[in-house]
């Protein structure tokens, strides 16, 4: 579905004015809903810079459509989302990609990566436990992976990143 809004004519000045938007979080749906307001302003000029300021918001707003198809697809993709830090959308097509290959290393591996940076320090120890046990050469890319420094310091990802000097297995 489209985020775009049409525009309706207005009966007592004649000009395009944008619909109201729907509920939408984040700074682009703020600064669209006050350009709303400024169109509807007497200054003609000022109205039609809002306008167009609307619909450069409505065009930030905007998903792209993407059709992914394949785990590795649904990998890839959200390897461009953590690197951007969405992290929730990075995560909801890596749990895709896991679902469709419950054994891929990397996908846990990035898995933990996203959670990890997303706060969730259980949910990245987790996978990415599961990552090491499946091969074990990600504990190695771990600890030298700078993403993986931001939340490494963590108790539980520190037993796992160097079970040696925790005496954790």
């Amino acid at each position: 579905m489209s985020l775009k809004k049409k525009m309706t004519v207005a009966k007592t000045t004649g000009r395009s004015e944008p619909e109201p938007a729907v509920t939408r979080d984040g700074p682009s749906a703020e600064a669209r809903e006050l350009f709303v307001k400024a169109s509807s302003g007497t200054n003609r000029e000022m109205a039609h810079n809002a306008i167009l300021h609307v619909r450069m918001c409505d065009r930030r707003l905007e998903k792209p459509a993407v059709n992914l198809k394949t785990a590795e697809e649904h990998y890839n993709y959200a390897v461009a989302m953590i690197n951007t830090r969405s992290l929730a959308d990075a995560q909801q097509h890596l749990e895709t990609a896991l679902a469709m290959e419950p054994k891929a290393d990397h996908v846990l591996y990035a898995l933990a990566l996203a959670k990890g940076l997303a706060g969730d320090i259980d949910g990245a120890h987790d996978h990415l436990k599961q990552a090491i046990d499946l091969e074990p050469r990600n504990r190695i890319s771990a600890r030298q992976d700078a993403d993986f420094a931001t939340f490494s310091h963590q108790p539980q990802i520190q037993q796992l990143l160097f079970p040696d000097k925790t005496g954790a297995a």
